[in-house]
């Protein structure tokens, strides 16, 4: 029996009215000659986002499912999951777009492919538009041997060796997601796609890489932004080490088969990166939020115990601060606290030559 060839695109929606109607109509866009079904998971939303989004039931295989409260990312991905009836699953930002095109060369590309999961070069829009392709060149498939190379990279420098970290970009076989029992994790707010991603590859499932645009990223910096909110939980370094437990087993699996050495290092290192840019968005705030609140925030940080182990481990990555994971050793908390702000105050005097 010969599956029916269809893409099932699901989107998380949480107060996005300022960006709904561009990401619905480049949906719409790219709907043409293709079978789609659009799952939108609207959660908590204060504005007029369900408003906005309801223009679109007309003109496309909208299935809406409106949720008073805040489900988070992996929790509202969950539910299209289970909802999908596609060949392939496109997870779809509500702040993002599908360029013009794109969609029909990655099914393309995915049907002759027989890999599991297909990523893309994308896309990154903020005041100007750059190209991002994960560092790679080409087109490649995966196999043990430049996996474990790309992954390597991943974990010294996670910020620019992308590949595996968002689930956006990338089309997924539904029957190789069903038949692995991968969800996201719904107790992870941030970093569940990097979760989601290596638990798959934990699977043995495999991935493929096209240097084709098939994605638009927008750099959101607004209020509702992930990005934006990371390091406000007191536990958000308890979520980092487990949204990367996936990570860790893929180095010890690597490790048992004597093909690198301590996992434990890459792992440390991994965290105590992550743990430091959590520190420094968390520093970035002091031009807005309260003193008290972000100066508890840092203190959490700072006198975590598994973050002051890992730091021991951390090896420093190419233009990034020295001062912090200093003063982070030191347990300067206020010192910290006083730096950001300098920083802060420095960043809102006018330009001068």
């Amino acid at each position: 029996m010969t599956e029916n060839p269809l893409i099932s695109i699901i989107i998380p929606a949480r107060n996005a009215e300022e960006f709904i109607l561009r990401c619905l109509n480049s949906v719409l866009l790219a709907s043409h000659d293709l079978s789609l079904e659009v799952i939108l998971i609207l959660n908590g939303c204060q504005d007029k986002t369900v408003e906005f989004a309801s223009v679109f039931c007309k003109d496309l295989p909208l299935k809406m499912q409106i949720h008073e409260s805040t489900l988070g990312p992996a929790a509202a991905r969950n539910i299209g999951i289970k909802m999908a009836k596609g060949t392939w699953l496109y997870f779809l930002d509500a702040d993002d777009l599908i360029p013009d095109g794109a969609l029909g060369k990655h099914l393309e590309l995915m049907t002759a492919s027989k890999s599991d999961v297909l990523v893309g070069s994308y896309f990154k829009s903020s005041n100007e538009m750059s190209k991002s392709s994960h560092l790679l060149d080409g087109a490649i498939k995966f196999n043990s041997s430049n996996l474990k190379e790309y992954i390597l990279k991943y974990v010294y420098e996670p910020y620019l060796y992308t590949m595996p970290v968002h689930c956006w970009g990338k089309l997924y076989l539904r029957r190789s997601i069903i038949s692995a029992g991968i969800l996201f994790n719904e107790k992870l707010d941030q970093l569940e796609d990097v979760n989601f991603n290596f638990s798959l590859l934990l699977k043995d499932l495999t991935f493929e890489y096209t240097d084709q645009i098939l994605y638009q990223y927008h750099i959101n910096s607004g209020p509702n932004s992930l990005s934006t909110q990371s390091g406000n939980d007191p536990n958000a370094l308890e979520k980092i080490q487990a949204a990367y437990i996936p990570v860790q087993r893929l180095l010890e699996k690597w490790e048992a088969a004597g093909t690198i050495d301590t996992a434990s290092n890459y792992t440390a290192h991994l965290f105590a990166t992550t743990s430091l840019l959590w520190l420094i968005r968390v520093g970035k705030k002091f031009g807005s939020q309260n003193w008290a609140v972000c100066r508890f925030l840092i203190s959490q940080i700072v006198n975590n115990p598994e973050l002051r182990r890992s730091l021991l481990l951390y090896r420093k990555m190419p233009g990034t601060s020295r001062v912090i994971p200093f003063l982070v050793k030191l347990k300067l908390s206020s010192f910290l606290c006083v730096y950001f702000k300098i920083i802060a105050i420095i960043k809102r005097l006018p330009y001068t030559k």
